[in-house]
């Protein structure tokens, strides 16, 4: 009886055991099928060195010329789309083929530097912040730019702390002078009875001493 009992549960426990194989594989496969890829792409550049002002449209071009000139092929049918373009930030929010999104990705990271515009030369770099196969996952905090803002912020709280200090630390040294509050501050009749007891015990010393001695 024990020994039925047993098999049943080794059978039960190996049945769940290749359930749970089977579904991590499904979850892997759904992960692994994404039809789109989303970035949160950053544009670093002067204003003063673009001849004409920065919009989504130039924006794709500039991004496919960034693919084109690392692997050195043909770009004007890439689909890179750009769902959102912010001006005032120059961020843009892009969307690639997950066929594309290995080589968009490494000309974005990797690329940038002198641009050819119709005024010259403009230095420009890119900087991909986020990226993921859900669109809604870019609508989350960001993480390095947090980061990079709460640090700069504490550095800069602890300068000032530290630079306080420094300043209490030299204004509180040998030259600082301390004035007494008027109720420290001895009066006229205390300081004058104190020295008559000082000059008494004075004489009262110079008697006792003459009289030892004589």
């Amino acid at each position: 009886m024990g020994d039925s009992v047993m098999a049943e549960r080794l059978q039960e426990f190996e049945e769940s055991k290749i359930t749970k194989e089977k579904t991590m594989k499904i979850r892997k496969r759904r992960e692994l099928d994404v039809n789109y890829w989303y970035m949160e792409v950053h544009l670093e550049y002067k204003k003063e060195e673009l001849p004409c002002e920065m919009t989504a449209e130039l924006a794709q071009v500039l991004m496919r010329g960034a693919v084109s000139e690392m692997f050195g092929e043909s770009t004007s049918s890439l689909p890179l789309d750009i769902l959102k373009f912010d001006n005032v930030r120059c961020v843009c929010v892009v969307r690639v083929p997950s066929s594309a999104y290995a080589k968009v990705r490494a000309a974005l990271t990797v690329g940038g530097g002198p641009v050819t515009m119709a005024g010259g030369l403009m230095s420009l770099s890119y900087w991909v912040a986020k990226a993921s196969g859900c669109l809604l996952s870019l609508a989350g905090p960001e993480r390095v730019s947090g980061l990079g803002t709460s640090l700069g912020s504490w550095f800069k709280k602890e300068g000032k702390e530290e630079g306080g200090k420094e300043e209490g630390g030299e204004g509180g040294g040998e030259g600082e002078t301390k004035t007494a509050s008027p109720q420290e501050q001895p009066s006229p009749a205390s300081a004058n009875a104190s020295e008559q007891s000082v000059k008494g015990s004075a004489d009262e010393n110079e008697d006792a001493a003459s009289q030892h001695s004589g």
